[in-house]
């Protein structure tokens, strides 16, 4: 599928946390939200709507993040120049924001705990 938003994204960073300020521009009229994917209460990965400032010619949000985590976000929306709605999926891991080709599949065994030591151990 073919898709084109355009933007900026600011990532800085202050004792382990992670700021991400997205701003993607976008007409007043046009459908774009922001989900994070996070873990319900029975720990399955559900979409969760973020709240966003929608402007007339774009819309933001902030996202913070700590750096030890990792945080998937989507951007869907539906184009007013296209009749296919689009969602694209990025993660944010130690500071960086990262596209995950919609190619691509993840996939994860297990959980990982990070001790306060820093210690990583994965349990299946």
């Amino acid at each position: 599928m073919d898709y084109l938003f355009c933007g900026d994204v600011t990532t800085s960073r202050q004792e382990n946390i992670t700021t991400v300020l997205l701003r993607i521009n976008c007409e007043s009229n046009e459908t774009l939200n922001i989900y994070a994917l996070s873990p319900d209460t029975s720990n399955r990965l559900m979409y969760r709507l973020l709240p966003i400032d929608r402007h007339a010619s774009h819309i933001a949000v902030q996202l913070q993040v700590q750096d030890n985590q990792l945080f998937l976000f989507i951007v869907a929306g539906q184009s007013n120049e296209i009749d296919t709605p689009f969602e694209v999926t990025y993660v944010v891991y130690n500071g960086e924001v990262i596209h995950l080709p919609e190619n691509d599949i993840v996939y994860l065994a297990g959980t990982t705990y990070v001790y306060p030591d820093g210690e990583r151990k994965i349990q299946k």
